[in-house]
């Protein structure tokens, strides 16, 4: 019995290892793959765009409560997460999809989201949020950086307590994707 305890001990560790390593922000495709956008100062965040008819395929009880959703993880999570990933730079941003940038900010972070990738299974399947980039030089219109983005649900404790659900896992992903987009912007 104490063998069939210890064995289960040291796979829960190799799996719980192994789900930590899972990359929380990878980047796919780049260009270019070392961009110097450090020096603005100030930030427009457009509309990541989560499709609001697919509110049934993630699960929610209506189009509605998927459209509110969609507005909290883009206001309450892209750009508040950016603000905090980014201090001592202006964040501002889109408040609906029909917003459009103001080009008043020095740079315009344009989304085109793809998909999310439903691979959670509860034993360390992660789901992953896809999404394209251009990061636009608000005086010129020049796309000064492009990228095709994969971000999962991986996180530390205790971001890792919201992994059961699809809502919890999502803002992971949103997270996540700040997180690497304020590193290109540092």
């Amino acid at each position: 019995m104490l063998k069939k305890n210890c064995l289960f001990v040291v796979m829960f560790f190799v799996a719980a290892s192994l789900i930590g390593c899972a990359s929380a922000f990878s980047v796919v495709k780049e260009n270019p793959s070392s961009p110097k956008l450090g020096g603005y100062k100030s930030i427009y965040v457009g509309w990541l765009d989560m499709r609001e008819d697919d509110w049934k395929l993630y699960g929610y009880a209506s189009k509605n409560l998927w459209i509110t959703e969609i507005k909290r993880h883009n206001i309450n999570g892209l750009q508040e997460y950016l603000k905090g990933d980014l201090p001592g730079k202006t964040i501002t941003g889109a408040k609906s999809k029909s917003d459009q940038f103001p080009g008043t900010s020095d740079l315009y972070l344009k989304f085109n989201f793809n998909k999310i990738n439903q691979n959670y299974n509860g034993w360390g399947a992660l789901d992953e949020l896809l999404v394209d980039l251009e990061i636009i030089e608000g005086k010129t219109g020049k796309v000064l950086y492009k990228a095709s983005i994969v971000t999962t649900q991986a996180a530390a404790f205790p971001r890792n307590w919201k992994g059961a659900s699809f809502d919890g896992r999502l803002d992971n992903e949103i997270y996540n994707l700040s997180w690497g987009i304020a590193e290109k912007l540092k």
